[in-house]
């Protein structure tokens, strides 16, 4: 999921070095809520915040303003499902994030005991001595959302955050660079049994790693400020047994890249389509499509070079036959 992240740092620095592709792992996983849906088939939907942290060796960095990963994995037949999403957490979500840790007296948002609501503290709610008891109910249930509800308006604000006007993560050259904990949120969703008891199995029989496929699309801003949209398709490892869990880039392909911002959510529509469609076409091996493009690059660079030579071989005969032809 970072990989996607750095890739498009890299691809920054390809403007104007010849980069490496710096490391980086997720840092300060932390699980917010992870749940079973019985009535939908047993599927899994989880919501989880991490940090990042990259080690740039290169002598350019960057800054990205927002990303938007799509994460894949396959059932217990073999097919591809996407089984969630990764996106910048807002700011304001960051903001009462550190509240809750403070614990500001008077300021926060607490978890209480009813059922599952979430409720305001009733520090909150003015004049409340005044209040009866029926008018003190009613505005504490209009207060109240349902856990579902809440992170459904979550989800919503996400989908209608408009273009940032600054940068969630800023790369320097030569050097880590560490985020604040939980600058990405990943929404696990409707995962079924069919994959999840995949993954089982084959965290057990590879010892705990499994490769985890995404695709994803970044607006970024090079160094002299040109903003550009990039696409891209990574696999990487993900380390359950490494504490904290790691995740290392393998690969990644480039689909999409052009200069200024085009709209994110469609890029990274298709991008998705890309990598169904390459994994249909190829037997599950997405970056075969990669492999392909750089073989028939290196086949039509091979032949360029041949024609080429016998082009210069053709005009040295030629030279040579009127020369030939003034001697005589």
């Amino acid at each position: 999921m970072i990989g996607i992240l750095t890739f498009a740092l890299t691809t920054i620095i390809a403007y104007y070095v010849s980069p490496s592709m710096p490391l980086y792992s997720a840092k300060d996983i932390k699980l917010l809520s992870i749940s079973l849906d019985i009535l939908n088939g047993f599927t899994v939907n989880a919501k989880i915040l991490a940090g990042v942290e990259i080690d740039n060796n290169n002598i350019v960095g960057g800054d990205l303003y927002s990303a938007h990963v799509d994460i894949y994995y396959s059932d217990w037949h073999g097919s591809l499902v996407n089984i969630g999403y990764m996106l910048e957490t807002p700011r304001d979500e960051m903001e009462l994030e550190i509240k809750k840790k403070q614990k500001i007296k008077g300021g926060k948002i607490e978890n209480k005991s009813h059922g599952s609501e979430l409720c305001l503290d009733g520090d909150h709610i003015s004049n409340k001595e005044k209040m009866n008891t029926d008018v003190e109910k009613d505005n504490q249930q209009a207060m109240c959302l349902s856990q579902q509800d809440h992170e459904k308006n979550e989800k919503r604000n996400i989908e209608q955050t408009t273009a940032p006007t600054e940068p969630f993560f800023s790369v320097q050259s030569k050097g880590i660079s560490k985020s604040q904990p939980g600058i990405l949120t990943v929404y696990i969703e409707n995962v079924s049994p069919a994959i999840y008891l995949n993954i089982v199995k084959d965290v057990i029989l590879n010892r705990g790693k499994i490769e985890l496929l995404v695709s994803g699309v970044a607006h970024v801003k090079s160094p002299l400020g040109v903003p550009l949209s990039l696409g891209v398709i990574c696999d990487n490892v993900l380390d359950v047994t490494h504490h904290p869990i790691q995740i290392v880039g393998k690969s990644c392909l480039v689909e999409r890249i052009s200069t200024g911002w085009s709209g994110l959510k469609d890029l990274a529509l298709d991008v998705k389509e890309r990598v169904l469609e390459y994994y249909t076409e190829y037997n599950g091996d997405v970056f075969r499509k990669g492999v392909l493009l750089e073989e028939n690059t290196v086949a039509s660079a091979n032949s360029n070079v041949k024609e080429s030579e016998e082009s210069a071989n053709d005009w040295i005969a030629s030279s040579e036959i009127i020369l030939d032809w003034h001697d005589f």
